[in-house]
């Protein structure tokens, strides 16, 4: 790697530092997302609302004590670019050697590409034999045959950048951005001293990535290593974009292969309803809850849940699973055992394999199989489990309902583009009303009107917002009847379900962790005497999980009536329907609240696998059927049993007295409610016959009185 520092001024003239910032873009504006891989994606998001507050600002300040300003250097990769303009893998051949000037000065150059077609020509004056690294160096670069990426400094540099188009012209792909930076007009810009602005820039080339060697990494790749480098330990720097761009981390590479799958599904004659922004690739902060109106899942969920399938142990029985806080299973046993490789890959190699410190053939191979066996599944369900399917397909439509102007594409970088724009609109938003509250620069009628357009912004962008949650409820109702789809109190406990629910990690790791922990098992059992067996292939495992979704999709399809009623009073309470109104009545002792009856967290994904495992019922599938019919009585058992014990405690601390003293009489009562309250759940959830409840109801009663170990045999039995 080589680098060269300079600085960059705030220029109008035709001069090399306006050359410079015409040429230097966000890497926002450099590609367009949609013609990238998903492996060729850096950072791009910008809080454009913080650039036009604070650094601008800053820039500009010629108090005392704006006198001295330091700012670390913004660092640029020149990143080679091929005929359609989409980053190349590796740069054209570099050739180095000494040159005679012809004046007595000898020049080493490293030069890639042909003279005259070069990428970039690097220039070193000679001495007695060694290169000055300082004075004399310099850099051409020719941006037909580059790209000018920013990997760090981005907010820095966009600060110069959009002064330099507010006095001169903003391109065409960067007008959804402009309104952030009208509060800094040519006329406010032109009171200061724009000599005393500027920069200093690092750039960066990788002369040894010229392809020459089999086995180099992409520029690409060495782009993400130096941000890494730079922003692993930063602040700043949330887990979900470190997670995103390690290329040491096995797991990163599996998420970034899902992303890739969702990325390459995402094409007009796709029957897949998913794309890229269904998922929130970064956040604001460090949290579980998704924020982006769009998403469905986020990097933070799909990192979690690839690390349980792919190297944590299976949950077994066990309704309560472990905690995965605090612990990183660094060895691949297990995943090479899942993704059925172990035939591929030496004993040795499978000895030295650890998750960070995969060679790059191995790595290829796991990630071929986790997209055969698991990827290409995770996008599967994220498209067509029906609560996703349903706002994917509203997101569609919104998308395709914002196609078209400026205006119009504001709106859509911030439901669509996946850069967090979200909180910077709402950051400028608020930086803009504190403004309005003090003496300052909104004092100026010019600056008002800014204030009173973003004031407009916000309430069309609830419009959008309305629009996207009101047609994901519509696709979600399907022929319901229009006046219990038209309810009020059905649209937002349907809206809080979305939210609160469907999309949180802990029951998006169930729905995939029931199946895929099923399949490991049936997979264990055909690998032990007497008749060892081949493992279940994949074109087999999609097939199950084909009919897995269907019929988890019986009940979380509430296209009728009936469903609806099922789904609410499962997860909610009851819909109570009188004439031509409904309402839904909360009921705390519904089958979610029966299994969780607390603050729902990402480690309480297995109780919700206690409901995906009632509804699978495998029909093809002798072995796999009397697997899940084991694993449903002993959920149902620990269940059951949790639950008694916390009313009884609640009872006896009730009545202030302790447990032991409680009267047997109301015990009883209280673990007959008990049962009546988990029968009444899982009828919901199954859609049980009279006569198969009462069969539920004796089952659950007799297992109370059984030892957690002979639970399973007994009601087998």
């Amino acid at each position: 790697m080589e680098t060269f520092q300079t600085h960059l001024r705030l220029s109008f003239k035709l001069d090399d530092d306006e050359r410079l910032l015409r040429a230097l873009s966000p890497v926002r504006e450099v590609f367009n997302l949609k013609d990238l891989d998903f492996e060729q994606l850096m950072q791009r998001d910008i809080d454009d609302a913080r650039v036009a507050t604070e650094l601008i600002p800053y820039l500009l300040e010629e108090s005392r004590s704006g006198l001295v300003k330091l700012f670390p250097p913004i660092i640029v990769v020149v990143l080679p670019v091929n005929d359609q303009k989409l980053p190349a893998d590796h740069y054209p051949t570099v050739q180095s050697g000494d040159e005679d000037d012809g004046e007595g000065n000898t020049w080493h150059t490293e030069r890639s590409g042909e003279l005259g077609q070069e990428v970039f020509e690097l220039r070193q004056l000679v001495q007695d034999g060694e290169r000055w690294d300082h004075d004399y160096a310099r850099l051409k670069l020719n941006t037909g045959r580059s790209a000018l990426v920013i990997v760090d400094g981005q907010h820095r540099a966009m600060a110069l950048i959009a002064m330099y188009r507010n006095c001169t012209k903003w391109p065409d792909n960067a007008r959804a951005v402009e309104p952030y930076y009208k509060l800094w007009s040519r006329s406010v810009i032109e009171r200061y001293d724009l000599d005393e602005v500027k920069l200093p820039v690092m750039f960066c080339v990788f002369p040894e990535l010229d392809g020459r060697d089999p086995d180099q990494m992409p520029v690409h790749q060495a782009c993400r290593a130096v941000f890494l480098a730079l922003n692993k330990n930063a602040r700043k720097v949330t887990r979900a974009r470190n997670f995103l761009l390690d290329d040491r981390d096995i797991v990163s590479s599996f998420m970034r292969s899902v992303l890739t799958d969702i990325k390459a599904s995402s094409d007009i004659h796709s029957k897949s309803t998913l794309r890229l922004w269904n998922v929130e690739l970064d956040s604001d902060a460090d949290r579980t809850a998704l924020n982006a109106d769009t998403a469905i899942t986020g990097v933070t969920h799909l990192y979690g849940l690839i690390e349980r399938i792919t190297l944590r142990g299976n949950p077994l029985e066990r309704l309560n699973a472990p905690s995965s806080a605090g612990r990183k299973q660094t060895t691949l046993e297990a995943c090479f055992r899942r993704l059925v490789v172990e035939d591929l890959l030496s004993r040795v190699t499978r000895d030295e394999a650890r998750r960070d410190t995969c060679d790059p053939a191995t790595e290829a191979i796991l990630v071929r199989a986790f997209s055969e066996r698991f990827g290409r599944l995770l996008v599967r369900g994220l498209s067509d489990f029906a609560p996703y399917a349903a706002n994917n397909e509203a997101a569609l439509l919104i998308h395709r309902q914002l196609d078209a102007g400026a205006t119009a594409e504001f709106y859509r970088t911030i439901l669509f583009e996946g850069q967090s724009m979200d909180q910077v609109f709402e950051s400028h938003v608020e930086w803009l009303k504190q403004e309005m509250k003090s003496p300052g620069r909104l004092r100026s009628p010019e600056l008002r009107a800014v204030k009173t357009d973003f004031d407009g912004r916000v309430k069309e962008l609830e419009v959008w917002r309305q629009r996207l949650a009101s047609e994901r409820i519509n696709n979600l109702l399907g022929s319901v009847p229009e006046h219990v789809r038209e309810s009020p109190s059905v649209r937002r406990t349907l809206h809080e379900l979305h939210t609160r629910t469907f999309t949180t990690a802990a029951f998006q790791s169930a729905l995939f962790i029931t199946f895929f922990a099923a399949i490991e098992r049936e997979n264990e059992r055909r690998s032990k005497p007497p008749e060892v067996l081949d493992p279940l292939t994949a074109a087999e495992v999609e097939a199950l999980f084909d009919e897995y979704l269907r019929q988890v999709n019986e009940l979380f399809a509430p296209t009728k009536l009936e469903r609806l009623e099922r789904l609410l009073l499962v997860l909610v309470g009851r819909l109570d329907v009188e004439g031509k109104s409904a309402t839904v009545t909360p009921w705390t002792e519904c089958l979610r609240h029966i299994l969780i009856p607390g603050e729902l967290k990402p480690d309480e994904w297995s109780k919700f696998r206690f409901m995906f495992a009632e509804l699978w019922q495998p029909k093809e599938h002798p072995e796999l059927k009397d697997q899940l019919t084991r694993l449903r009585v002993a959920l149902r058992k620990q269940a059951l049993d949790a639950y008694v014990t916390r009313k009884v405690k609640e009872h006896a601390q009730n009545l202030g007295v302790p447990i032991a003293r409680l009267d047997l009489a109301d015990v009883e009562r209280l673990r007959a409610e008990c049962v009546d309250h988990m029968t009444t759940g899982i009828r919901a959830l199954r859609n049980l016959s009279d006569k198969n409840t009462e069969r539920l109801r004796d089952e659950l009663t007799r297992s109370l009185d059984l030892p957690e170990t002979n639970a399973v045999e007994e009601m087998d039995g």
